[in-house]
């Protein structure tokens, strides 16, 4: 009767092991969902100064030192929308800057969108991750 018991117990916890282990799988599934919509949403909200930085190369070859050359309010507050609490333009890079709305693990940080010229003159946009600023309390 003890090693039926056994069995029978071993049994159960290998059954909540597997029914948390997908329950987290799940979890983390959705976190992973949250944080590329929360940067998808910075994308979007940088679509008008990716124009007007795209706009300012086709007309002068040079990028934008900073907002206002964009057409933008100074204040990178000014452009704000959800998860994302402000947008900078420094030398045609745009900092988009994530903030209470925005998932757990972006808050506080910065992703960055850098223009890239293609040979024919057109320009890519990238997310430059070696730009990013982590959050104050970040490690590294």
């Amino acid at each position: 009767m003890k090693a039926g018991f056994r069995l029978l117990h071993l049994a159960a916890l290998l059954i909540a092991a597997v029914c948390f282990s997908a329950v987290a799988a799940a979890q983390s599934d959705d976190e992973e969902a949250a944080v590329a919509g929360d940067i998808e949403m910075a994308w979007i909200v940088s679509a008008a100064a990716r124009a007007a930085i795209e706009e300012v190369w086709r007309n002068t070859r040079s990028f934008p030192a900073d907002r206002t050359e964009t057409g933008m309010s100074p204040t990178p507050s000014d452009t704000s929308f959800g998860p994302v609490a402000a947008l900078d333009v420094t030398e045609g890079h745009v900092f988009v800057s994530f903030g209470g709305g925005a998932h757990p693990t972006l808050r506080g940080k910065t992703v960055v969108f850098s223009p890239r010229v293609k040979p024919e003159g057109s320009i890519e946009w990238v997310r430059n991750r070696s730009m990013e600023v982590p959050a104050a309390d970040d490690d590294g």
